[in-house]
């Protein structure tokens, strides 16, 4: 399950492409093919790991999440068989690793090495999961991956995963079935083996239920690999439709024989398409139109009976798709959202007279955060990124005064979510989430942030803490393990709590306390409308009756008008209705909706209860500590590849621990071109605040040259090579934005001997010592969806030479950066940058550091000085499809301007370059995947030397 969104991994995508590379490159000459880096995911250090095993399952824990590690233990096993039954394969022992570091919703299962990650913060409401606890949903939906993992290590991918390990397994298991797959099958599970889960969620399909009634054309291949032109349902919602459609039609086991299936066809873009064609009749594509068409028709039942309550919208009309979300009344009467669209990222803003008036252009209110206003004041709580450790993160409480907008962050690097200001604002009341996995209220003082109350630990998880009026008491949500959720109320002064809506599996959403009752958003008629309750009888009514769902209620202090955000073709808009009393209707008086298209799957499967979640028969599991040299190795893989010069081939046995601390690979490498053969080894140790990445090769290089008669002259030599890099890469995340500074250090040794001609300038025999410093900051902005760059600037600062008792003599100092700003239009992209670089060789020369003109071949220089220029803006949107071979996303168009001057040390001999030129490049997707690669032609007019007009062609790896 990934619900971190697509914003957050656009920045990690930009940090990839427009920060260049921070670690050192071994020096020309030492030919160091077989390396390892690991990323910045790890924990702080500090933590006891402690281990249990279960029968199917060994958990690693912080030793904080004792108690949680047993209730996990148990969850899994109840789940085990029911989950394997449907594709009839039971898996091995897999580990499981729980994180409670993060304040990020997520969890997954990954190869190379397997293992299942859980995060330990559930979501802060219950909009998208509804009301089950974050670990059983986790235990049905990562325990079905586990399954589906083991499922698909059969035929051709079984082969090659027995030959090879994880790494291959995960590129075949990718390549022959979509994410789709994945996350759909395990939304189905998760919702046929619970009373809750996604599927009976109606807003977990709401986008796709929209685009159907508009009659907007919505194909296989669009869906699947991505457009531009709007948003579509992203792959949970896509593949929890067509895996339920086939499961409808062809039974629990259909999905067996789907997978054994393609998993023998060696045309793996076609396997699953021809596969589901033998199963149902019908190929990719056609399953896909017959699913869509199949829930459309349930939805227009639906639809027809609805009689739908009038509302205003007071949101501006728009041709695209929009998302204006959490409306609220500010004390003038003005409304307050978020709002975001295709060519824009979300901000908050103040809808005034149907105008849209930014005041946070990019704020970090994304994925379930939420945000409260109250009079003239605004609070929410955003993600905060500890500086190196990737696995750890935080949250924010800011506050924004809506008359001089100004924003303030009251408490800082916290485990707070959902701060809501009291009637008065005065305080704010939070729920914090400590390591050990409790919630508990706490109080804040709204003005400095500093803390006021802080209750004793709930014996439950708390969600969505709304005031009561008077500001005594405090409503919030309860999820409770086994029976959903229930709204309570909470007494800040005796506390004591009393039950308003007892535990129920439908969801209770986002309440507000307005007199003597509460209103929220639900599905419980099975379509999210907004309900209120009265906090003395409980009694229950629907205000709301929408065709396409209504949510995130707000009513006026007059209780006279109600707001909300109204689902539709378009997205979601702001809408205004009058309270009516008259319009309201009992709960008794409201059928209960049909649950589309988990009906079929619950049946197939047999739902387990609550009592069996909670009840595995393990007792109480042995603890041991998790340490010792054995947790640094976990052999997963056998890689024969291209190594990473793309010249050489190589066998490498790869190796990764649990916690993403230490990873090397070790084997050899031929170079068929040379036939030459070399031993080679990296490694990277990443415990500590400083990564360390290390690399050796001992083995044969061989060449030739021309003489001076004319004749080629072959030639080899003997080659030791090692390098040793120290990095401290930190980071830190505001809003929408991410700054990353990188420093290393890295020193290298290239020892040769027995090589029978020497070249100018280049490694001979002899021993090369270069030591290099790097200094790497940035500035990255979040991207809009149709953004052709994420804005920002990067800079780099590179010193090289060689101290020390080496046979050569050599310095090069460089500096280099790039700034990309928003262009003319939406979606444009204004690329500037520049270079600067001064070489001192004596008997060496290093590869240059700075980018040359387009349209010219290198030439060295001691000074080179150089700057450019693009600009890039969309020309296309064909979402064209060559069946599962070729989709094409997007065209683009750029033109560009560079100039550089290069001289000798001494600054005598000057050379001008200058260049225009333009790229016309395409963004496909290959092979069915939605890998994206970026293929195209440069034209390049040199406008000095021999003002020829150069074209290339280009091709840009994934992004």
């Amino acid at each position: 399950m990934s619900v971190v969104r697509s914003r957050t991994a656009r920045l990690a995508r930009c940090l990839r492409w427009l920060v260049p590379l921070a670690l050192v490159a071994a020096p020309a000459g030492a030919q160091l093919t077989l390396t390892y880096r690991l990323s910045t995911l790890q924990n702080p250090r500090g933590i006891a790991w402690h281990r249990l095993d279960a029968p199917h399952f060994t958990i690693l824990y912080p030793d904080s999440l004792g108690e949680e590690a047993q209730r996990v233990a148990r969850l899994l096993e109840a789940n085990y068989r029911p989950l394997a039954a449907s594709l009839g394969k039971a898996p091995p022992r897999i580990p499981v690793v729980l994180n409670n570091q993060s304040m990020t919703s997520n969890a997954y299962v990954a190869w190379a090495p397997r293992r299942s990650q859980w995060y330990a913060m559930p979501n802060t409401s219950t909009d998208a999961f509804g009301p089950m606890d974050w670990y059983t949903l986790l235990a049905k939906h990562e325990g079905r991956h586990v399954v589906q993992e083991h499922a698909v290590r059969t035929g051709l991918v079984g082969f090659m995963g027995r030959l090879f390990g994880d790494n291959t397994v995960s590129f075949l298991g990718s390549l022959y079935f979509p994410a789709w797959f994945w996350e759909g099958d395990a939304v189905g599970m998760e919702t046929a083996l619970s009373e809750m889960g996604r599927g009976r969620q109606p807003s977990f399909a709401a986008r796709m239920r929209a685009l159907t009634a508009s009659g907007a054309r919505y194909d296989y291949y669009p869906a699947w690999q991505g457009t531009y032109r709007t948003a579509y349902p992203d792959w949970y919602e896509q593949g929890y439709v067509l895996t339920s459609w086939v499961r409808r039609h062809h039974g629990d086991s259909a999905w067996r024989r789907v997978i054994q299936r393609a998993a023998r066809n060696p045309l793996a873009p076609w396997a699953l398409s021809m596969a589901l064609k033998q199963e149902t009749g019908h190929a990719l594509p056609a399953v896909h139109r017959a699913a869509v068409a199949e829930i459309d028709s349930l939805w227009r039942i639906q639809r027809d009976a609805i009689v739908e309550t009038p509302a205003t919208r007071l949101s501006p009309d728009a041709p695209d798709y929009r998302s204006w979300s959490q409306p609220q009344y500010a004390s003038d009467g003005t409304i307050i959202a978020t709002y975001a669209d295709l060519n824009t990222v979300t901000q908050l803003v103040r809808l005034r007279n149907g105008r849209r008036e930014v005041l946070v252009k990019r704020v970090g209110i994304i994925n379930d955060l939420q945000f409260h206003v109250q009079g003239n004041t605004v609070v929410w709580a955003e993600y905060q990124a500890d500086p190196r450790y990737g696995e750890r993160n935080f949250l924010a409480v800011k506050r924004l005064d809506l008359t001089t907008r100004k924003v303030t962050r009251l408490a800082n690097r916290t485990r707070y979510t959902a701060p809501q200001l009291s009637p008065d604002g005065t305080r704010i009341v939070v729920v914090e989430l400590t390591p050990s996995r409790a919630a508990r209220l706490v109080v804040l003082d709204a003005l400095t942030g500093a803390v006021l109350q802080r209750l004793p630990d709930d014996p439950g998880m708390l969600l969505t803490p709304v005031w009561a009026p008077g500001g005594r008491d405090v409503y919030a949500v309860r999820i409770d393990a086994t029976r959903g959720n229930a709204l309570v109320r909470i007494s800040l002064d005796q506390r004591a709590e009393r039950t308003i809506i007892d535990f129920a599996p439908w969801a209770i959403s986002r309440p507000q306390a307005i007199g003597n009752r509460v209103i929220f958003s639900s599905p419980r008629a099975g379509l999210d409308d907004i309900w209120s309750a009265d906090t003395s009888s409980g009694a229950l009514a629907r205000l709301t009756s929408r065709k396409f769902g209504a949510s995130s209620p707000r009513m006026s202090n007059d209780g006279q008008r109600l707001l909300f955000a109204d689902y539709g073709p378009h997205g979601s808009d702001v809408a205004e209705m009058s309270v009516d009393a008259q319009r309201e209707v009992p709960a008794a008086s409201v059928a209960a909706g049909p649950v589309l298209f988990a009906d079929s799957v619950v049946a197939q499967e047999g739902r387990l209860s609550p009592a069996a979640d909670a009840a595995a028969p393990l007792g109480r599991l042995s603890v041991k500590p998790f340490a010792g040299w054995s947790r640094l190795f976990d052999f997963h893989s056998v890689t024969i590849a291209p190594t990473s010069d793309g010249l050489n081939s190589g066998l490498a046995l790869e190796s990764r621990n649990l916690l993403n601390t230490f990873g090397l690979n070790a084997g050899f490498t031929v170079n068929p071109n040379e036939r030459t053969f070399a031993v080679e080894s990296g490694a990277s140790y990443a415990g500590l605040p400083v990564i360390f990445d290390g690399s050796v090769r001992l083995g044969s290089r061989a060449s030739s040259y021309v003489d001076s008669a004319g004749a080629e002259q072959g030639f080899s030599w003997n080659e030791r090579s090692a390098h040793v890099v120290a990095r401290l890469p930190l980071t830190r995340l505001n809003g929408q934005q991410r700054q990353s500074l990188v420093a290393s250090v890295g020193a290298a040794l290239t020892h040769i001997s027995d090589q029978p001609v020497a070249f100018r300038n280049e490694n001979n025999n002899g021993t090369f010592l270069p030591v290099s410093y790097t200094l790497t900051a940035s500035h990255v902005r979040a991207a809009a969806h149709r953004d052709l760059f994420q804005t920002g600037a990067t800079l780099q600062a590179i010193y090289r030479h060689t101290p020390g008792s080496g046979d050569y003599d050599s310095h090069i100092a460089a500096a280099r950066g790039t700034a990309i700003t928003p262009g003319l239009f939406a979606s444009h992209g204004l690329v500037m940058d520049a270079g600067h670089e001064e070489q001192r060789p004596t008997n060496y020369r290093f590869s240059s550091e700075v980018l040359f003109p387009r349209g010219f071949s290198r030439r060295y220089h001691d000074r080179l000085t150089r700057v450019g220029a693009s600009y890039g803006l969309p020309l296309l949107y064909p979402d064209l499809a060559l069946g599962p071979l070729l989709y094409v996303r997007r065209v683009q168009g750029s033109a560009f301007f560079d100039a550089a001057r290069g001289s000798d040390r001494l600054d005598t001999r000057v050379v001008q370059y200058r260049s225009v030129g333009g790229e016309l490049t395409a963004d496909i997707a290959p092979l069915g995947t939605r890998t994206t690669m970026r293929l195209g032609v440069r034209v390049s007019q040199r406008l000095t030397h021999d003002r020829k007009a150069v074209a290339q062609f280009l091709i840009a790896l994934p992004q």
